[in-house]
């Protein structure tokens, strides 16, 4: 079906096809009262939480930023075991957009930096989701 299928090409070796994949995985993630997805998405966690921060350590997509942290908040007590390790992988990116931004300013780009600080912003929300869950 279409929800297995968005899982299974998070984990794609082509980028675009990962970031349409997460994109379709947050419509997912975003039904409330279906059953069979929780079931699909909760037995999938930990194969999910590593797409979706490898997509967004490659591309800086608000989407695949949303789409972890709706697994995340949807999920709170499957993503408790990976805590520690989403939040230190959160923290390390954070300090990548936000010198990533500081890197287009000093070259003086046409970029403010708002892609990198928008990124950031999300991965900080995320940050405190997974604090919330614990």
């Amino acid at each position: 079906d279409a929800m297995e299928a968005a899982m299974r090409l998070t984990a794609d070796a082509e980028l675009p096809v990962r970031v349409f994949a997460c994109t379709c995985l947050q419509a997912f993630l975003g039904r409330e009262g279906d059953g069979e997805v929780q079931a699909a998405i909760s037995q999938s966690v930990a194969p999910l939480l590593e797409c979706l921060l490898r997509t967004m350590s490659e591309v800086h997509c608000e989407e695949v930023a949303e789409a972890l942290e709706t697994l995340v908040t949807r999920f709170p007590e499957e993503i408790v075991p990976f805590a520690a390790q989403l939040v230190g992988h959160l923290a390390a990116q954070v300090c990548g957009f936000l010198s990533a931004g500081e890197s287009g300013d000093a070259a003086g780009g046409d970029d403010d930096g708002g892609g990198a600080e928008s990124a950031a912003m999300g991965a900080m929300q995320t940050i405190v989701s997974v604090v919330l869950a614990c």
